[in-house]
């Protein structure tokens, strides 16, 4: 049956391992079975530069040692496939409505990437960690006898305190600001007046402005100054198992963009493409980079990183908008 995990669970069980003094012991000196998940998995695969710790908190989910447990466990997820779906990121006793198992698993349609995204998977005795300590009811400090991981576990109930925030209903794309046009003012030009006898050099007429156009943005000016350097590095959008399932690769990106379907679920309810030829307001790429102005959009890119200047941005729209 398919592995689905509930993220409330496990976002409860962190927070009360790193919390204050009388909380609990810390997963470095505890030998309990979330402490163990937080030393063997968190720590060493999810809580890296851009992913799920305080700075990035990607989709809100923290991992990091005294936030994760509270950040899991009993918590509805912010990505609108597995809340329609009914997931929790960690449902105590069940692994099938457990959106933490399914995403280091089989992630569904619209449920993003599997973690941890951009590297190797988890271990098969990480992910069985995982499935038992779920599945014993995901407790946050008991350690399981040597042998007996599964057998007669304590049910952990889950905080009063630990309330899901419902995500938006309908996720509502950022329009893309317009492109800046450049208004030529009215040039008045000079009447001819008419010669008279003894005029010799008639007036001539004041020459009509041209207007001004901005330059042409190649793909080529935008992979040099932008994707290779910003978008395609390691564990985002390049390799073999890139970030959104989106290559910006040199000789990837064009074909992974115009016309494509973005993977986020909202996106694809709001009609977005990666890149919509001729319409900026419509590019989920100009979005991303721009900044999305709800959560089911995702973060803005790129990730973890400080945003693209203004002129970058302008050359995306330009290019977007000249296709």
């Amino acid at each position: 049956m398919p592995l689905r995990i509930h993220t409330a669970a496990l976002c409860a069980l962190a927070l009360c391992l790193a919390g204050c003094a009388g909380d609990g012991p810390s997963a470095v000196d505890s030998d309990s079975w979330f402490a163990r998940l937080q030393r063997d998995v968190f720590d060493q695969n999810c809580t890296t530069a851009g992913c799920h710790n305080p700075q990035a908190a990607a989709a809100g989910l923290i991992l990091t040692e005294g936030q994760s447990f509270d950040s899991l466990v009993g918590v509805q997820p912010t990505n609108a496939a597995a809340i329609a779906a009914g997931l929790v990121r960690v449902e105590p006793f069940d692994i099938d409505t457990s959106f933490l198992l399914t995403k280091v698993t089989n992630p569904g349609p619209g449920q993003g990437s599997r973690m941890p995204q951009g590297a190797e998977p988890l271990s098969e005795d990480q992910i069985s960690t995982i499935r038992e300590w779920i599945e014993a009811g995901a407790p946050q400090f008991d350690t399981p006898p040597p042998g007996e991981a599964t057998s007669t576990p304590t049910p952990t109930s889950v905080p009063d305190t630990a309330t899901a925030t419902a995500a938006p209903d309908t996720p509502t794309a950022t329009a893309a600001p317009d492109t800046p046009t450049t208004t030529v003012a009215p040039t008045t030009e000079t009447p001819v007046s008419t010669p008279t006898a003894g005029d010799s050099t008639p007036t001539e007429p004041m020459p009509t402005a041209t207007p001004t156009t901005e330059p042409t943005v190649t793909l080529e000016q935008l992979q040099e100054q932008i994707f290779t350097p910003s978008c395609a590095t390691q564990f985002c959008h390049s390799g073999e198992f890139p970030a959104g399932g989106l290559s910006l690769e040199d000789g990837d990106s064009f074909d992974q963009m115009v016309d494509v379907e973005p993977a986020n679920f909202a996106a694809q309810q709001a009609g977005l493409l990666r890149v919509d030829p001729g319409d900026a307001e419509n590019s989920f790429l100009l979005i991303k980079v721009v900044g999305p102005d709800s959560i089911e959009l995702g973060s803005r890119m790129p990730f973890g990183e400080d945003p693209l200047p203004e002129e970058q941005i302008d050359m995306i729209r330009r290019w977007i908008e000249s296709l």
